[in-house]
């Protein structure tokens, strides 16, 4: 059971990741449009996250400029028990990780306000 849940969070948090990186360098992936900046993805960095059922291992979208602070899973925190109910339940109302940035953006603007 343990790694049935954490095979749902691994490709769920990183695809939130995706989003919040789409959002930060301000165009989606792969699109070939001129682009109004000069920060672009650099690869991928390893990150471990630890949730109630065990460790998870993800991948974490870089940019260029290193300037991408990831807002649900900050650089140097390793905890995701703060947002692993929230998913659960969102998986329990069918929603599939597509849904879940902008529904978990609203609930973390109101725990982790913009700093």
């Amino acid at each position: 059971m343990k790694k049935a849940i954490n095979d749902i969070f691994g490709p769920m948090f990183e695809s939130m990741l995706k989003g919040e990186m789409n959002h930060h360098i301000g165009y989606d992936s792969n699109d070939k449009s001129e682009k109004s900046t000069t920060n672009s993805r650099n690869g991928y960095g390893k990150k471990m996250l630890k949730t109630s059922s065990g460790e998870v291992h993800i991948q974490v979208p870089r940019d260029r400029e290193s300037i991408f602070e990831p807002q649900l899973f900050p650089k140097r925190k390793r905890d995701v028990s703060a947002i692993e109910d929230k998913v659960l339940a969102m998986y329990a109302r069918g929603m599939s990780h597509v849904m879940f940035p902008p529904r978990l953006k609203r609930s973390m603007d109101f725990l982790f306000p913009m700093r």
